[in-house]
């Protein structure tokens, strides 16, 4: 088998216009391989989460593809809807930067986990329980049979974004895309989210794509980053050579600013 999870070639978005297609990305080439993190960074609007969705077949109405996608040894065909359904889940799952907006909050956690894991893996009721169960210890949040009966809004910002994090691995996905979840949180907080990801990967050979627009998220994270702008993978490089020696002047701004707001006095 090989190690190589995914692979995106080429791959370019075009989205309708009242003028027409509107490029979104351009020539976006990159590879995860199996049990690997790998870092996406830029600044808003160059194009890092349109790749997630891209990868999920989550565009509007009318988007033009183009490229290749490989995932698993598998090419992704996104004119092929129920393929594409097939893998949504099971095969890559996302967690978004706001875990409220992914969890309704009128129902509980117990039933928002186990409903989808009733649906997609057909588990019965005491098993997805059980299954549920797992997954909140795999995150480390304390007492999960009493976070089961819990809502979303007894948990706090850090805790939620674990409840998310199970949530999307509830199908046993192979990647996960995690689409910036650490921007809302405090250091402390966000520091714990980086040791899960890198726990989860370290235990049960789990891929990450790690979206952020703060390079210095991913210095102890990603073993591989790509930067992007405008739409376009503008250097991609092993995190630790990249952050030492960036290649591309557009980077070196990145970590320049991050720099310069971390001497902000408080």
């Amino acid at each position: 088998m090989s190690d190589e999870l995914l692979a995106v070639e080429n791959l370019a978005v075009r989205l309708p216009g009242p003028d027409g297609p509107v490029p979104v990305l351009n020539d976006v080439s990159l590879t995860v391989q199996r049990g690997q993190i790998v870092g996406i960074a830029g600044e808003s609007g160059s194009g890092k989460s349109m790749t997630a969705r891209t990868l999920l077949d989550l565009l509007p109405s009318g988007a033009e593809v183009s490229g290749t996608l490989r995932f698993d040894g598998a090419e992704l065909d996104h004119r092929d809807r129920k393929a594409m359904h097939a893998v949504r889940g099971h095969g890559i799952a996302m967690v978004f930067q706001d875990p409220t907006a992914a969890l309704h909050p009128m129902l509980s956690i117990g039933r928002q986990l186990t409903e989808h894991m009733r649906v997609h893996l057909g588990l019965t009721r005491t098993q997805a329980k059980a299954r549920a169960i797992e997954l909140l210890e795999q995150v480390r949040l304390p007492d999960p049979g009493r976070a089961l009966r819990s809502y979303p809004h007894q948990f706090s910002g850090g805790q939620l974004q674990r409840i998310a994090i199970a949530s999307a691995l509830a199908a046993r996905p192979k990647l996960l895309i995690a689409d910036e979840p650490t921007t809302a949180l405090d250091v402390t907080v966000q520091a714990g989210i980086l040791a899960l990801l890198d726990s989860l990967r370290s235990e049960f050979g789990l891929s990450v794509l790690f979206i952020t627009h703060d390079l210095g998220v991913l210095a102890s994270l990603a073993t591989h980053t790509c930067v992007f702008q405008h739409g376009r993978v503008v250097e991609s490089a092993p995190t630790a050579r990249l952050l030492r020696s960036p290649g591309h002047p557009y980077t070196r701004a990145l970590l320049a600013a991050r720099a310069e707001t971390a001497e902000v006095p408080r």
